[in-house]
């Protein structure tokens, strides 16, 4: 990272829902960093905390029923516990999201030029005639060709990969320092994935924008990311440099992510899988909470571990790989 400090700080964040079932402890110390201008990623599967790791960030957790600890900071500010006016004018100004699925994210009952004229509004001070000037920029930023088009579209008139493109113009229409893609490229073929993810990075680096991305797609991180972040059951297990950690995978948690990616394996072979199903945050184990579906647990892994450095900047949290210790 950068000697400019964190653009996103979040230092031991403690999640907890009221459910039906019990208290769920979805995020459990969870800590991550990510500079101006550098491009990280939140990997993990279905449910292990990624999408509600975002949602904190953007200041979007419930009220009631909600409990943290820890503290999340934007840009050096405080996020948890900050008034909802505030956490209005930091959205879309300074912090953006892409949202996952762009049909569920955009308005049905609007054209896609006044939503992006509208967000660009309300966080400027550009008058309609700039706002549209400033929202055809950013389409054709987008790479999209047709403007008018586009610009005087419904949602539904647009193809997937042109919502997203949208979407990506829309999280950068007023110069964000920070921006949080949740599974930005789910819904898309791997073509128009590739110019989608391409597009995203080419306008981060160009503006210097901390992107979090989150995602379960390890081929994307590969390409896309600087350093990842891997989360389990809402603990982080290990981090680093993408291609170290992708080359040199310590946590048991993180080779079985690996293992399982379908260009390993033959056509009509079956794709090898974790037996044990993930961990209940109701009253989930103490310490490591990989630990029941680990093959290689030990009495030890009833106490969550230590950060291990593996290589530089590199580490994994298990206790197979503190000193001392025989793998």
């Amino acid at each position: 990272m950068s000697g400019a400090g964190p653009a996103i700080a979040i230092d031991r964040l403690s999640l907890a829902f009221d459910t039906p079932a019990g208290r769920a402890e979805v995020l459990d110390a969870l800590s991550i960093a990510v500079a101006p201008g550098e491009i990280v990623g939140l990997i993990g599967e279905s449910g292990s905390g990624k999408s509600v790791t975002a949602t904190a960030l953007l200041g979007l957790l419930p009220g009631r029923g909600c409990s943290t600890g820890g503290s999340v900071r934007v840009l050096g500010e405080e996020l948890l516990g900050l008034g909802e006016r505030r956490l209005e004018e930091i959205r879309g100004a300074r912090i953006a999201m892409i949202f996952q699925e762009p049909m569920n994210a955009l308005n049905p009952l609007l054209r896609i030029g006044g939503q992006l004229t509208g967000v660009i509004r309300r966080h400027t001070s550009a008058n309609r005639a700039e706002a549209e000037a400033r929202a055809r920029e950013l389409l054709a930023d987008m790479q999209i060709r047709d403007v008018d088009r586009v610009m005087r579209a419904y949602p539904f008139m647009l193809s997937g990969g042109m919502r997203q493109r949208v979407l990506i113009a829309m999280a950068f229409a007023c110069g964000p320092e920070v921006l949080v893609a949740d599974e930005p490229t789910t819904a898309l073929d791997v073509t128009v994935q590739a110019q989608v993810l391409r597009l995203l990075r080419d306008m981060a680096r160009k503006r210097g924008t901390a992107v979090l991305l989150i995602t379960h797609d390890i081929g994307v991180v590969r390409h896309l990311c600087d350093r990842i972040y891997v989360i389990h059951a809402g603990q982080i297990v290990e981090q680093g440099p993408t291609a170290a950690v992708i080359a040199g995978a310590a946590h048991p948690y993180t080779r079985a992510l690996l293992a399982s990616l379908p260009e390993r394996f033959a056509p009509r072979e079956p794709i090898a899988s974790l037996d044990a199903p993930a961990v209940s945050p109701v009253a989930p184990p103490p310490g490591c909470r990989f630990a029941p579906r680990c093959a290689e647990a030990v009495a030890d892994c009833s106490a969550r571990p230590g950060w291990t450095g593996i290589g530089d900047g590199h580490q994994a949290a298990c206790w197979r790989l503190q000193p001392g210790r025989e793998a």
